[in-house]
């Protein structure tokens, strides 16, 4: 790790040899001390920052040496490797981990002895450090109090809090009233303007250059931007070709894209980086089956579901996949299991909805969008409900109320009132609209006109959405019109 940026929650190789290891270039041996396997995370392991290792014997080493990870391998504490740093830092003894790296200082405090840093003779020798920093100009000192963050600069200390586990930390140099250069500390976040300054600071890593571009990735993926996030997730993996996290997001960013065999390739070099990974796993199997490779795709469900028995997340998108293939009482089997697991899982909520509305469940689908609306009130749910209600023989339902801006916006409503007809309705709707010509269906639909009510579902389906709610349902609706999908 690079405490130049210093994430509290990056990936940082934290490794423990055993009893009386010794890394290659060091006159020290870890000995009994095993403080690191507990402080930094540990990404090929899936092991969160601040909880021990589960293959730690605690004060003894490590149970999986031999097959430990290369993150683990390739880390050794500044301690071991510095002669100059005296006995008494030992971790097991001072309750700290030293880092050195791109010109920082990272003092990484146990959180079980937060203050251990402040007493002495390590406060002392801390301050020192900070003290030479700041009259060579070179150097920083951070501190970390768990996920907390206190940086030591010339002009007193500054606490910059709990620093998320995307963000950095970037120093930069400011000017006081009467012009001197002063030295601060900020924190910030992928896509904010100081990233791009941290992500080129001379000194870092190639591990904290790629979680910076993986970062970056994720951020741009979350907005919708999957080309720029592929563009990052390529200098993550150009950086650290062992970073599965990066393979494993470009995969998903490539799927987006409709680049499904690069998504395939990207996704199987994940796996095979961290094959005992249920998440990443999951993630495969989803991307094997929008290839449609169903059977490839739900052996490697089970495999993800085998690593962790109560992963939601997996249950849901093999209920997905299983609805895509037309297993629909699979579907709602796995699809009900997340929500077993997670009552608030909204798109498992709005996923069981479709499912039930596709088999002609209509009442169970209303209660399933009126959830989901509960858990999100401004989604598209309470005009699937008022559907699915009046679908299932409902009369004098509350229809709900139209927005001028939204994904369901007013002209569907006032279609809906029979303030507008239908085609004037889709002609409306925003640029991007998919659903529109669905609704359109039921709306014909319900005052009995069967013809034109097929012509807006074999609309939706021409559109090739098929992982779409409205493709489901539509074609669902032209099998009971027994009507042809396409014209």
């Amino acid at each position: 790790m690079s405490a130049q940026e210093a994430r509290p929650g990056e990936t940082v190789a934290a490794g423990a040899d055993v009893v009386d290891g010794a890394p290659t270039g060091a006159t020290r041996s870890c000995g009994t001390c095993t403080l690191c396997c507990k402080l930094f995370d540990i990404r090929a392991l899936n092991k969160p920052q601040l909880e021990w290792c589960k293959h730690c014997a605690i004060g003894q080493g490590c149970r999986i040496y031999e097959q430990r990870p290369d993150e683990c391998r390739e880390f050794n504490c500044a301690w071991l490797m510095d002669e100059s740093i005296g006995e008494e830092w030992k971790p097991s003894r001072s309750r700290m981990v030293l880092t050195s790296e791109g010109g920082v200082i990272g003092v990484h405090v146990d959180p079980s002895r937060p203050d251990a840093w402040r007493k002495d003779p390590y406060h002392a020798q801390i301050r020192a450090w900070a003290s030479r920093a700041a009259q060579t100009g070179e150097g920083r000192v951070i501190v970390w109090e768990g996920a907390n963050a206190i940086v030591l600069l010339p002009r007193g200390d500054k606490s910059l809090g709990k620093v998320p586990a995307d963000h950095q930390i970037a120093f930069r140099s400011l000017r006081d009233p009467v012009g001197n250069a002063v030295l601060d500390a900020v924190v910030v976040a992928p896509g904010d303007p100081g990233w791009t300054d941290a992500a080129s600071l001379t000194g870092r890593s190639d591990k904290d250059v790629a979680d910076a571009h993986l970062s970056r990735g994720l951020a741009a993926a979350a907005q919708g931007d999957h080309v720029r996030a592929v563009a990052e997730f390529s200098q993550a993996t150009a950086k650290d070709a062992k970073l599965f996290a990066a393979h494993d997001a470009r995969a998903l960013s490539l799927m987006q894209l409709g680049r499904i065999d690069e998504a395939i390739e990207d996704s199987q070099r994940a796996a095979e980086l961290a094959p005992s990974d249920a998440g990443v796993l999951n993630n495969r199997a989803l991307i094997l089956c929008a290839a449609g490779r169903h059977v490839d795709g739900m052996a490697v469900f089970e495999t993800a579901l085998g690593l962790d028995p109560n992963n939601a997340r997996a249950y849901f998108n093999r209920g997905m996949a299983r609805g895509r293939a037309g297993d629909a009482a699979g579907a709602r089997a796995d699809v009900g299991r997340a929500l077993e697991l997670d009552d608030r899982y909204l798109a498992a909520r709005a996923e069981r909805g479709v499912l039930n509305f596709s088999s002609a469940m209509f009442a169970e689908a209303a209660a399933d969008f009126e959830h989901a609306a509960r858990l999100d009130p401004n989604g598209p749910w309470q005009l699937w409900r008022y559907v699915a209600q009046l679908r299932a023989g409902g009369s004098n339902v509350p229809l709900p109320a139209g927005r001028a801006t939204g994904p369901w916006p007013a002209h569907l409503a006032a279609m809906f009132r029979g303030e507008i007809d239908a085609a004037k309705a889709i002609a409306a709707a925003p640029p991007g609209d998919r659903d529109g010509a669905f609704f359109a269906g039921e709306f014909h639909l319900l005052r009995g006109d069967r013809d034109s009510a097929a012509a807006n579902f074999r609309r939706v389906v021409a559109e090739g959405n098929n992982w779409s709610y409205a493709y489901d349902c539509a074609l669902a609706e032209l099998r009971r019109l027994g009507a042809p999908a396409l014209s």
